[in-house]
């Protein structure tokens, strides 16, 4: 089975950051880290499960995908939020956003970071490339730091032939930390399917 590389990148990232499931609302950044774990574990332990090309992936309906996303921003700021994604396989179309943030030492952030809407390469039998890369922004606010984020997801779906039953990847771009600005470093996002459209 091909696993995504952001997994162990993201999993290193919690257990340097942090010593340590949740519905709809905002969970502590080590529930983040477990929430992470948890669906990675889902995903890994799936029978035949594989990294998905676009020629795999239904060609009508959608699904709703919920998750974590988890990020360095800066070498004393590490964030992780909650993920949701919409995936319209008919319209070949993807978009959500990230919220709830949450900093290594349980800070709370206000905000959220938008995935605008993009294509999702259905019929694309080239694994290689991600099946979905969609620009991702927005700002997060604490009490104390002002977090501006400008970026893009690259991201596959996992599964079965036809059964897309997970979305997971990484970022690349930058952040603006109370005016420094950063790229974006130890990235990761996944997600698991909630709902059959």
């Amino acid at each position: 089975m091909k696993i995504m590389p952001c997994l162990g990148l993201t999993a290193c990232i919690f257990t340097a950051a942090c010593g340590g499931s949740g519905g709809a609302t905002a969970l502590s950044y080590a529930e983040l880290q477990q929430e992470y774990f948890e669906i990675s574990n889902a995903l890994n332990t799936m029978p035949g499960a594989d990294d998905m090309p676009g020629s795999e992936l239904p060609d009508t309906g959608g699904a709703n995908y919920a998750g974590v996303m988890a990020f360095i921003a800066s070498p004393t700021l590490t964030l992780a939020g909650m993920m949701t994604l919409e995936a319209d396989f008919a319209a070949e179309r993807i978009s959500g956003s990230a919220t709830n943030f949450r900093d290594q030492n349980e800070t709370a952030y206000d905000g959220t970071l938008d995935i605008l809407e993009d294509d999702v390469s259905v019929g694309n039998p080239n694994q290689d490339l991600p099946t979905f890369v969609p620009v991702f922004m927005g700002t997060l606010t604490s009490d104390t730091t002002t977090v501006g984020v400008l970026g893009s997801l690259r991201g596959d779906f996992y599964g079965t032939d036809g059964n897309p039953a997970f979305a997971a990847g990484t970022m690349s771009g930058t952040a603006n930390v109370n005016g420094a600005l950063n790229n974006l470093t130890g990235t990761g996002f996944i997600a698991e399917r909630t709902e059959i459209n």
